[in-house]
């Protein structure tokens, strides 16, 4: 997670548009998440991967009047890229990017493409002055995998299954030393 650990009680504030990139769930389901939620929530913009892996029966973005991007292609980093340059335009506001997820996208993309993509979607995040948050299934990937995504991230939140842990990812570490 960039700019780090940011909870429901700061979404409000701090944010003016949410954008998520949806890969393993529709925008109607992030949408029931998000109005679970105890505080007011900025408008949500989506960007909704489709996969053969998930139905895409639903209403696009349940009940919200939410604008939904679709990328019919998982494997199109540049098309995906493209939708998400457009997630962080706003003429000062504050944005948060959410990807979810690093490891529904590793299903049809391989780990090089995607961690050069994220890179540069990262470095995009920075100079936005955004909020970047991935998400990596720590079930499902290696810590390989996991030191490998911490690289392109200032905080990295892991949840257990009980708490969570904060800890100062790579790019953090590495920004420090060359100040």
């Amino acid at each position: 997670m960039d700019r780090g650990a940011h909870d429901e009680r700061t979404l409000e504030a701090d944010l003016d548009r949410i954008g998520v990139v949806t890969v393993e769930h529709t925008p109607a389901e992030w949408d029931r998440q998000l109005r679970q939620l105890s505080r007011q929530v900025p408008s949500v913009e989506y960007v909704d991967v489709e996969t053969f892996a998930r139905s895409t029966s639903a209403s696009p973005a349940g009940d919200r009047s939410s604008s939904v991007t679709t990328v019919a292609d998982p494997e199109d980093l540049t098309a995906l890229g493209t939708a998400m340059d457009a997630l962080l335009q706003g003429d000062d506001e504050r944005v948060g990017v959410c990807l979810h997820s690093i490891s529904a996208l590793l299903q049809f993309v391989e780990r090089e493409p995607l961690f050069k993509f994220l890179h540069l979607l990262s470095e995009r995040v920075r100079r936005a002055d955004a909020l970047g948050a991935y998400h990596l299934d720590s079930a499902t990937s290696g810590t390989e995998l996991r030191v490998l995504f911490s690289n392109l991230c200032e905080s990295v939140a892991t949840f257990d299954g009980e708490a969570f842990d904060l800890s100062a990812g790579k790019y953090a570490t590495a920004s420090a030393s060359a100040d």
